[in-house]
C-alpha cells in the first residue's frame, strides 16, 4: 500500500494528475467489513478518481498503475526495503507513543478481538498491534501483492462511471405526497429536489485518447447494450466480462511511463521528540480587567446558547417520547459542544512581527506545534469569487501534493482552503505535528503557494482542478448534516454565504 499509494513526484497518481486523468488515487484493505473479513481473506484494491478526460481513457489509467507495481518490483532490494520499513515502523511507533485518548470502550472491543487464537498476537504485544504498529520488518512475503499487479491477469478492474445509468430510470426526487417534514416546514425536500440532479451527464467522450488505449473507451463512456446483472440484496445492475486479451497484453507491454518509482527517503520523519516539561511556576492571578472580560464572554456564550436550546425545545419542557424530530437535531447539534467561557488565566497571543503567537499552556505537554496563516482576498465577494478562489485552492494543492506528501507520511499534516473570513474571502494555510519538522513543513508550503502562484497553470491540471472542484459541490448534499448547516448559513447571511448549487454554477459558467 505504502509503495502503490504514495503520492510523490515518482508516484502513478503524480503521473496521473500531470496528464490530467485522475484526482486521486487510495492503495490498501479497505476496513468495511468484506475487504477485510476473515472468513473470505482480504481484498487490496487501488481506487482511483477519475477526471472527465481520464473516464474516457480508464485503460491508460489502469496501464500506469501496472506499470507503478512493475517499477516498484525492479528497484526493490534488501537496502530499499528495510528504509521503507524503518520509516514506517517509526512513524507508527511514534503515533502509538504519542496517541491522544480514545475512548475506553471501542480499546477493549478491540482487545478482546485480537486476543482471539487465530490472529495469533502475544499478549505483550496487545496494545502495539491494536495501535497499528508494525512490529517487524517487511520480508518477501509483504511485496506479494506487487507481483501480483504486476501480471493484470491476476487483477480484476471495476468501472463505476454515470455513463452506465440508464435513459428510463426516472428522476430522484426526494420528496413523497403528505411527507411530515415538507408539511409547514417550508417544502424541505421539495428545496433539497432542486439540488439533486435528476440524471448526471454522462463524462466526455476525449478526443486525445492514444492509438493504443482507444478501442477500450467505449467501455467506460457508454452504456453496454446487454441487459445487466441485479445484485439481490440492493438491486444494483451490474456488468460483467473478460478482459480482452488484446488490452492484457497491452497491459503487459505497457512502458509509458518511465518516471515511476519507489518513494525517495522521507526528510520529515521525526526521531524520537520527547514530552515537554510540565510548567512548576504557579499561574499568574488574573487582573480585573481579564476577569470582566471573561464574564461578559461568558454571559454572551449562554445567553446564545439558551436561545437555541429553546428553539429546539428548551430544558424545561417534558421530554417527548418517540424519535425527535430533525429540526431538534439540527438544533441541539448546533449547540451541542458549544464553547465555555474563556479560562482567563491562558496566556494571550502575543504578536511577533507579522505573526501570532499562542503561547504553549501548561497543561498541553505533547511535543505538537499549530500554525496558520490567511491570504485574505475580496472584502465584498461575489459568488464568481468564491468559485474561483475554492478552484484556486484545489491548483495550489496539486501544485504542492507532491513535495508535502511525505510530511503526510511522518505524521504531519496541512491543509489548503478557501473560506469565508468575516465579510472577505481568504485562502487559509494550516499545518501542524510534532513540533520538530514543522518549521519546515510551513516553509515548504508557502514556497509551493509562491511557486503556483508564479507558473503558468497547464490546460490538463486546470481542467483536472475544475472537474474536482465541480464533483465536490455536486456531491455536496450527500453530506447531510455538512448540507444543512451551509444552508443555515446561507440563510442567515444571505448574499454574503453561497450555497454548493450556486458555486457549482458559477464555476461551470
Amino acid at each position: 500500500a505504502h509503495c502503490l499509494g504514495h503520492e510523490g513526484p515518482r508516484s502513478a497518481l503524480a503521473q496521473l494528475r500531470r496528464s490530467g486523468l485522475a484526482a486521486g488515487l487510495v492503495a490498501g484493505v479497505s476496513g468495511d467489513g468484506v475487504s477485510d473479513s476473515v472468513a473470505c481473506g482480504a481484498l487490496f484494491a487501488v481506487s482511483v478518481d477519475l477526471t472527465e478526460a481520464g473516464v474516457a481513457r480508464w485503460a491508460e489509467v489502469v496501464g500506469c498503475v501496472l506499470a507503478h507495481a512493475r517499477a516498484c518490483l525492479r528497484e526493490l532490494c534488501d537496502d530499499t526495503l528495510g528504509r521503507l520499513s524503518a520509516e514506517l515502523r517509526k512513524v507508527e511507533r511514534l503515533n502509538f507513543d504519542f496517541e491522544e485518548d480514545g475512548e475506553v470502550d471501542d480499546l477493549v472491543e478491540g482487545l478482546a478481538a485480537l486476543m482471539l487464537a487465530h490472529d495469533g498476537v502475544d499478549r505483550e504485544h496487545l496494545l502495539e498491534v491494536a495501535g497499528g504498529c508494525l512490529l517487524a520488518p517487511f520480508d518477501d512475503d509483504a511485496i506479494e501483492v506487487l507481483r501480483v499487479l504486476a501480471d493484470p491477469t491476476k487483477c480484476r478492474v471495476e468501472l463505476s462511471t454515470a455513463a452506465f445509468r440508464g435513459d428510463e430510470c426516472p428522476p430522484e426526487v426526494p420528496c413523497a405526497p403528505g411527507c411530515p417534514r415538507c408539511a409547514g416546514r417550508g417544502g424541505f425536500h421539495a428545496a433539497l429536489a432542486k439540488l439533486m440532479p435528476a440524471k448526471p451527464p454522462p463524462p466526455p467522450a476525449s478526443n486525445d485518447v492514444p492509438a493504443t488505449w482507444a478501442p477500450f473507451a467505449h467501455l467506460a463512456t457508454r452504456r453496454p447494450a446487454e441487459s445487466p446483472q441485479i445484485e439481490p440484496r440492493f438491486g444494483t445492475e451490474h456488468w460483467t466480462a473478460p478482459v480482452p486479451p488484446s488490452l492484457i497484453e497491452a497491459w503487459s507491454a505497457c512502458d509509458d511511463w518511465p518516471a515511476l518509482g519507489l518513494p525517495a527517503p522521507n526528510a520529515f520523519v521525526v526521531d524520537a521528540p520527547l514530552l515537554k516539561p510540565g510548567s512548576t511556576k504557579a499561574r499568574p492571578a488574573p487582573s480585573n480587567e481579564e476577569e470582566a472580560d471573561a464574564e461578559r464572554a461568558a454571559r454572551a456564550c449562554k445567553d446564545f446558547a439558551d436561545a437555541w436550546r429553546r428553539r429546539a425545545g428548551g430544558p424545561a419542557k417534558k421530554k417527548r417520547k418517540g424519535k425527535p424530530s430533525s429540526a431538534d437535531v439540527a438544533l441541539s447539534k448546533l449547540v451541542e459542544g458549544f464553547p465555555a467561557a474563556p479560562d482567563a488565566t491562558d496566556a494571550a497571543p502575543a504578536l511577533i512581527g507579522d505573526v501570532w503567537v499562542l503561547p504553549r499552556p501548561d497543561r498541553f505537554e505533547l511535543p505538537t506545534l499549530y500554525v496558520r496563516a490567511r491570504l485574505t482576498g475580496s472584502s465584498k465577494p461575489t459568488v464568481t469569487d468564491a468559485a474561483t478562489l475554492q478552484l484556486v485552492s484545489a491548483l495550489v494543492a496539486d501544485a504542492v501534493a507532491e513535495d508535502l506528501y511525505p510530511a503526510t507520511v511522518a505524521g504531519l499534516d496541512y491543509t489548503i482552503s478557501a473560506v469565508l473570513d468575516a465579510d472577505a474571502l481568504a485562502l487559509s494555510l494550516k499545518c501542524g505535528g510534532f513540533d520538530e519538522k514543522v518549521p519546515a513543513l510551513f516553509d515548504a508550503l508557502l514556497r509551493g503557494v509562491r511557486r503556483a502562484a508564479d507558473e503558468v497553470v497547464e490546460p490538463r491540471a486546470f481542467a483536472a482542478a475544475k472537474s474536482e472542484v465541480a464533483l465536490s459541490l455536486e456531491n455536496a448534499w450527500h453530506d447531510a448534516d455538512r448540507h444543512a448547516r451551509r444552508l443555515r448559513l446561507c440563510c442567515l447571511a444571505p448574499g454574503r454565504r453561497f450555497a454548493p448549487a450556486q458555486r457549482r454554477a458559477a464555476l461551470q459558467s
